[in-house]
């Protein structure tokens, strides 16, 4: 046991560290998916030196039409106090247009969004998200057509937003309010600054095209680049490329841990043909050839190896279960990954014991059976 510690952990940890990473990766991919992944994120550079100009509806009008351009949505982040019936919540206020809809694939599950109407005159409209709905309307009845307050200004609920779960970063995306713009500005907060300006995409193949068109737009409409733009495909490329390095780092400590379990493998291949000369001999007389005895060395080698790599898939498993359940990880594991680390860790063994397996193989059948 002692012996193939070395196997069993570095088995254990890439197995398992392999499988959490990948859970996250997909838990990453299946939120990023929800959210929508064809669209591009035109924000402020808060970090510039430079002076720098605010984002302006009337930026988010200017990229409409572009080509390639499938929609554009402005949108302008606060927080408010929503209050209905005795019930509040804290919650994120967007203030935005209808094409927050199409953009990120968002619709609403009772009432409707609100209108071009609406938007234009500033009208006292919301939609609530799922959580903010359920907290304030606990008995599960439809608040469409209900009154809230919002900061104190009264808004009527056009309707619900379909849930959507966590974000990427784990906050709760249905605990937003969604209003028009204008409605945001002349009812809540006053103008301001746009948050973000995202833009969805027609065709992602033609991502670069876009991404140079909308800097070169916005470049000459604030006269400087004092914006960033961020797409999907950079976050997933990001996400990939740091999912790469942890692999190649676990990689590195399983291979250290099985190389040094290996080394074990050796020296326990050593002792066993020491203790064991008598036997060699014992067969060497009685017709065992040279490689009847190699065969029988390396195979015990092989076995225990692979025995090390069975017990560190189970030692896996156990910290894929604990992850899971006690503290709420996906776990994803993988047949490749198992079937290559047991195969790694079996190949390492039968490597290191095959110099133990040689020198009982030379053994003189005479000097052996003299061996006390």
């Amino acid at each position: 046991a002692l012996t193939l510690s070395g196997i069993v952990i570095g088995v254990a940890s890439v197995v398992a560290m392999l499988a959490i990473g990948r859970g996250a990766q997909e838990e990453f991919i299946r939120r990023a998916s929800a959210i929508g992944t064809n669209w591009v994120v035109v924000s402020s550079d808060q970090d510039t030196r430079m002076p720098r100009r605010p984002l302006t509806l009337q930026d988010a009008m200017a990229l409409k039409g572009l080509p390639n351009v499938a929609g554009v949505m402005p949108g302008r982040w606060e927080q408010a106090r929503v209050a209905a019936g005795g019930l509040s919540i804290d919650s994120d206020i967007l203030g935005t247009d209808r094409d927050f809809r199409g953009v990120h694939g968002w619709d609403v599950v009772r009432g409707s969004f609100f209108s071009e109407t609406d938007e234009r005159g500033g009208s006292p409209v919301l939609l609530l998200g799922a959580t903010v709905a359920r907290t304030l309307f606990p008995d599960a009845r439809d608040p469409t057509g209900e009154f809230v307050m919002v900061n104190m200004s009264p808004f009527l609920v056009g309707g619900v937003l379909e849930a959507k779960g966590l974000s990427q970063n784990g906050s709760d995306r249905d605990k937003v309010v969604a209003m028009p713009l204008a409605s945001l500005e002349s009812r809540v907060y006053g103008p301001g600054e746009l948050s973000v300006i995202v833009v969805a995409l027609q065709d992602m193949a033609r991502l670069d095209e876009t991404n140079a068109l909308l800097r070169q737009v916005m470049t000459q409409r604030h006269g400087a680049e004092d914006f960033l733009l961020a797409d999907a495909a950079g976050a997933f490329a990001a996400a990939e490329a740091e999912r790469a390095s942890q692999n190649l780092l676990l990689g590195a400590i399983a291979a250290i841990s099985i190389f040094v379990g290996g080394i074990g493998v050796m020296n326990i291949m050593f002792i066993t043909v020491r203790e064991r000369t008598r036997e060699i001999g014992i067969r060497a007389a009685t017709g065992a050839s040279m490689r009847d005895i190699l065969v029988q060395f390396l195979t015990e080698a092989t076995v225990l190896s692979a025995l090390g790599g069975l017990a560190g898939l189970a030692l896996a498993g156990g910290i894929g279960a604990v992850a899971a359940s006690g503290f709420g990880m996906p776990v994803v594991f993988s047949v490749t990954v198992a079937l290559g680390a047991l195969a790694g860790a079996t190949a390492m063994g039968a490597a290191f014991g095959l110099v133990p397996a040689i020198r009982a193989a030379r053994l003189s059948p005479v000097e052996a059976l003299a061996s006390q």
